[in-house]
Formats: structure tokens, C-alpha cells, sequence
């Protein structure tokens, strides 16, 4: 699992690396999420990059805390496609991949050992969001993405992105 991650992690900074990124199209920020299913809440990781007027591109990362002995992931690569945007307030529509990734640990205690298992998952992501401007370099975010897969899922996720 931690190779895979390391990978994807690699990938998508040598898709910035090679993307010619102006100063004015790139975000980043954090947020508080939450999982259905997962049943548990998670700190998010956002960054942003504006292709143009309407489409951007979204990566995030989500860790949700341990629920059960269970700790969670989520990376998302997303699309935005921006609907409307009227005065520093956009709604956009969301479309991507996620994958989860999922460890379970459990001391056994007296018996000695522990019982550990871990699992990853791909899936497709839909949503919508909002955004609004508060200030010079700063939106508010509000998005919820259901992932299509085998352990399909609502995260409903807040947060704030300084632009750059």
C-alpha cells in the first residue's frame, strides 16, 4: 500500500511539474471532511489549478480517523467543470477518480500478536461544490463526492484554499 501510494504521490507532482503553472491559477488549502460508511472524521489536503475560465483540476488527499481499528484514505484526482460564477461565488460540478486505501490493525494482547490487514480500492468520483471569496487570496469550499465502487461512499468535505 505504501508503494502505491509513493507512486501516485509521484505522478501527480510530475504532472505539476511538467504543466506550464501560472502564479494565478494554483491554490492549495485544507479542510475537515467526513465519510459515510466510513463513519468517521477526516482532515483534507486541497490543491487547485485552473485550466481556464471553467475547468480545473482538484487533487486532495483525506485521512479519516481511526473508527474500529480501522484507519482510512482517500486520494482523489478530480475535474471541476464550473457552472455559474457570479460575484466570487462559483458552483461547479465534480468528476474523477478516488482511491481508498484502508488498514486495519488489532493487538491481540495477552494471546501476543496482532491481526493486520490492509486494502486499496478504485473508484469514480461525482459531485458538486461551491466556492466563495472571502478576502484578496482566499475562497471558502464546500463539496460532496460520492465514490462509485465496490465500497461506494458520500464525503462531504469544508475548507478554505489560498491562492497563489
Amino acid at each position: 500500500m505504501k508503494k502505491i501510494t509513493s507512486i501516485l504521490v509521484v505522478m501527480v507532482l510530475i504532472s505539476f511539474a511538467t504543466t506550464n503553472i501560472s502564479a494565478q491559477g494554483l491554490s492549495a488549502g485544507a479542510g475537515i471532511a467526513y465519510g459515510t460508511n466510513i463513519s468517521s472524521i477526516g482532515i483534507s489536503v486541497n490543491g487547485l489549478y485552473s485550466l481556464n475560465e471553467t475547468i480545473q483540476i482538484a487533487p486532495s488527499f483525506v485521512y479519516f480517523l481511526e473508527s474500529d481499528f480501522v484507519t482510512w484514505s482517500v486520494l482523489n484526482i478530480d475535474g471541476h467543470y464550473k457552472f455559474s460564477s457570479n460575484d466570487g461565488f462559483d458552483i461547479y460540478g465534480i468528476a474523477g477518480l478516488g482511491i481508498t486505501f484502508a488498514s486495519f490493525s488489532y493487538d491481540l494482547g495477552a494471546w501476543g500478536g496482532t491481526i493486520s490487514e490492509t486494502s486499496s480500492n478504485v473508484g469514480l468520483n461525482l459531485g458538486a461544490g461551491a466556492s466563495k471569496n472571502i478576502g484578496t487570496n482566499l475562497d471558502l469550499f464546500g463539496e460532496a463526492r460520492y465514490q462509485i465502487s465496490s465500497g461506494s461512499f458520500l464525503t462531504i468535505n469544508a475548507g478554505v484554499l489560498y491562492k497563489f
